[in-house]
């Protein structure tokens, strides 16, 4: 039995599909955890079905994290060391053979010390000797070089449907229920932009902010004036993106660091 841990976001659901397509339903089991987090009302009501759901309290009034949040756009959800205990927790809960997340390929940097791939090997060096037998710990996702391009476009030529990819939740924060994000922070603008340059239409006016107007991009603007690997590790250096974000009426500084950018991804392409 293959354990996928699941958020309620696009990763999650794309990789979970990916787990059944490959193994079997039969052979996959969806965990999804409430860690008191504050998208944690909202990311419940976005689990695909027949996803088990845990609660394992970690940011309580008492917690230093919990005292420091928000720490700035996209960030209130930043939790060291989250999916080596989680992953750990499905082990001993679950008496899984495997157990796997959603770690993207342009996700694995040195500084991502829970996504990267020394990461894995020592969880999974720790979870066989915690376990006392052989245990995997796999992001399929990385290991096929993935990007988030890659993986929505293999999810919508194997029968992952649109409706179901918008369904998810990718916010940090708890948006408001007629809303599918606060629009403010990186993971709604990246939502935005990537759903909208394949062709998956979801309008500005679904977010609580538009996402060109706020502090998010203001943050992708900043770092594409002073370190765009930084952004293209997280947007991809696709420039189909860009494209979208100038179409769709990025402006100001945000707008003038996209058409900068651009003629050298157009050049990788």
């Amino acid at each position: 039995m293959i354990g996928v841990l699941v958020s309620g976001g696009l990763d999650s659901l794309i990789l979970l599909r990916l787990m059944e397509w490959e193994f079997g339903a039969d052979a996959v089991r969806g965990v999804w955890y409430d860690l008191g987090h504050h998208a944690a009302r909202r990311e419940r009501m976005a689990l695909p079905g027949g996803v088990i759901k845990r609660r394992l309290p970690w940011l309580d009034d008492a917690s230093t994290l919990a005292r420091l949040e928000p720490r700035g756009p996209g960030e209130s959800f930043y939790l060291p060391g989250r999916n080596g205990l989680l992953l750990l927790a499905m082990l001993c809960q679950d008496g899984l053979d495997a157990v796997s997340f959603g770690c993207l390929f342009n996700e694995q940097r040195e500084v991502d010390v829970d996504r990267n791939a020394e990461f894995r090997a020592r969880l999974e060096a720790l979870a066989s000797f915690m376990m006392s037998r052989d245990v995997r710990v796999i992001a399929p996702l990385a290991t096929k070089r993935w990007t988030k391009y890659d993986a929505i476009l293999w999810a919508l030529s194997h029968g992952v449907t649109r409706h179901e990819l918008l369904s998810t939740y990718s916010c940090y924060e708890d948006a408001a229920d007629d809303k599918v994000g606060c629009g403010n922070c990186r993971p709604c603008l990246r939502r935005f932009l990537l759903f909208n340059s394949l062709g998956i239409v979801e309008p500005a006016q679904d977010y609580e902010f538009n996402p060109l107007d706020g502090e998010a991009a203001e943050t992708v603007a900043r770092l594409l004036r002073e370190d765009p690997d930084e952004v293209y590790g997280w947007m991809s250096d696709n420039p189909r993106w860009i494209h979208a974000a100038l179409d769709l009426g990025a402006h100001g500084e945000l707008a003038d660091q996209l058409k900068k950018a651009l003629p050298d991804l157009d050049e990788l392409t």
